[in-house]
């Protein structure tokens, strides 16, 4: 129940029409949002990818994780993710930087 959670990724936003990536960790079965990542439009060059995180305490409950890619008001543009990893560990733990 004190365990926290960690979530990282790589992401790439490219494109003029980009409109947002949200990276969520929903628990399960209430539908509450524990942690959220959201970037809006364009954030990287065609092939720069960023490192995105999120850090949250899922209690007794289980947890899911929800992409959400919003496509802004045209067709150029492309939203990309990868390398998806989630680690729990107790309380105390220091070793993932959600940096």
């Amino acid at each position: 129940p004190n365990d926290v959670c960690f979530v990282s990724f790589f992401y790439n936003m490219y494109g003029q029409n980009i409109g947002s990536l949200r990276v969520e960790a929903v628990r399960s079965p209430s539908g509450t949002v524990a942690a959220s990542f959201c970037k809006p439009q364009e954030q990287t060059s065609q092939t720069l990818w960023l490192r995105g995180a999120l850090q949250f305490r899922p209690g007794t409950e289980a947890f899911k994780i929800r992409l959400t890619a919003v496509r802004g008001g045209g067709t150029f543009g492309d939203v990309a993710v990868d390398d998806i990893a989630v680690s729990c560990c107790p309380e105390d733990c220091d070793d993932f930087n959600t940096e």
